[in-house]
């Protein structure tokens, strides 16, 4: 509006176009570690991120890592602006990566028998745990033991993970091959002769009645049968 000093005024308007900034980054994140994450930044033309090490494609505007150490990203955005103009602008954002979780344990196998005690020794402060004993149990306890149904060949595993959700897995194969032993069997014999005894599968004998008996913790002693 202009106003001339005897007070004649004009008024003209005009449309003034005045570009908006739209570039974007994703904002910072914070995973496990060995956990693949995605990130990315938009409003450009084109893209350069930096550090590259590990990027899915550092001159894309939509990327991918597999998180092993805290990283601060930094993107350069090339941007053209409303009136033809090439802008750049640079961003940052980063990605904290949390301490490795690390799953294991230690078993101890009763050689009688198909019961196994299973012990935690996952470290990194682990809050959670859950077994698979390999034959389609399982259990949510840190330490644990689980007696088989027959002898067999399994694989256990173990899934220890914190508070904040972040795992890792081990397993080992536990191998029970049962408790096999044998005996001869009855024997008839003539009066005062001497019969030898078999026994197999064991690593201590204890034969009964003893007196007559050449050696009755051996496995395979001669007897002398009273007549």
């Amino acid at each position: 509006i202009s106003q001339t000093p005897e007070g004649c005024m004009d008024t003209i308007i005009k449309n003034i176009l005045i570009p908006v900034d739209t570039v974007y980054i994703d904002p910072p994140q914070t995973k496990c570690f060995d956990e693949k994450v995605f990130f990315g930044a938009a409003g450009g033309s084109s893209y350069n991120w930096q550090p590259t090490t590990g990027l899915s494609n550092p001159n894309s505007n939509y990327l991918s890592t597999t998180t092993t150490i805290s990283t601060i990203y930094t993107v350069t955005i090339t941007q053209t602006s409303l009136y033809g103009n090439t802008c750049i602008k640079t961003l940052t954002t980063s990605i904290t990566v949390l301490p490795k979780i690390t799953s294991a344990f230690n078993y101890t196998a009763d050689p009688c028998g198909n019961n196994v005690v299973f012990t935690d020794s996952s470290y990194t402060n682990p809050t959670n745990w859950e077994w698979n004993f390999g034959d389609s149990n399982n259990s949510l306890q840190q330490n644990t033991s689980h007696f088989y149904s027959s002898p067999g060949i399994y694989t256990v595993t173990l899934i220890s993970s914190n508070s904040i959700g972040c795992k890792d897995t081990s397993e080992q194969v536990v191998n029970l091959s049962g408790f096999v032993f044998s005996v001869n069997s009855p024997v008839t014999q003539c009066e005062q002769d001497t019969v030898q005894l078999f026994a197999s599968g064991g690593n201590y004998y204890l034969w009964q009645p003893s007196q007559y008996l050449s050696n009755p913790n051996v496995s395979n002693p001669l007897a002398f049968p009273p007549t």
